[in-house]
């Protein structure tokens, strides 16, 4: 979600265009006398896939207060206005969001104190969904870390660990009507 903390943290880490090709034109001068340029770590690294954790917002998506959910009312529409803008109303722990340590911790960074190449990391996911499809409460257990790292390889350093329980199938209703669980 854009909140404008993000949006501005963004913002100002972010190149401007004029910023690129001058960023560019470096590169392809070292190019050119035979000097290297390094890349940011999180470049350097290169990415085999990007994931896409989007999902469509309704009135029926879970929220974790349960509802009213999502409400979206048009404040101004094409055909009179040239443009289309949405007033947007959501519970900010919803969906795939950033969750600051803030959100739990008196002094926690805030979303906009987090480094954007902090949110850049190796992905190991977790795949519980056939276990999940017959038990609505299984869980990643260690012995499902330990097939995946004898599958994959060792969990790299400051990698995000993801479960994928097949649940996104799931109609709406059916899992904002599940019970979540406490710790």
């Amino acid at each position: 979600m854009c909140d404008i903390c993000v949006m501005n943290a963004v913002k100002d880490r972010m190149l401007s265009r004029r910023q690129f090709f001058t960023a560019s034109a470096a590169v392809g001068a070292a190019a050119a006398l035979g000097t290297t340029v390094a890349a940011p770590p999180a470049l350097a690294a290169g990415h085999g896939s990007v994931e896409d954790l989007t999902h469509a917002y309704d009135a029926a998506f879970p929220t974790y207060f349960g509802p009213p959910g999502f409400a979206a009312e048009q404040k101004f529409n094409f055909a009179e206005n040239g443009f289309n803008l949405f007033e947007l109303t959501i519970n900010e722990h919803t969906g795939t969001h950033v969750d600051a340590p803030l959100h739990f911790s008196p002094d926690g960074a805030s979303v906009d104190e987090i480094e954007v190449s902090a949110l850049v990391a190796p992905l190991c996911v977790i795949d519980i969904a056939a276990r999940a499809a017959e038990d609505a409460d299984a869980q990643v257990t260690p012995e499902d870390i330990k097939a995946w790292i004898a599958a994959n390889g060792e969990i790299p350093e400051n990698a995000c660990v993801a479960m994928h329980s097949g649940w996104e199938a799931r109609p709406a209703a059916m899992v904002s009507a599940t019970p979540m669980a406490t710790a």
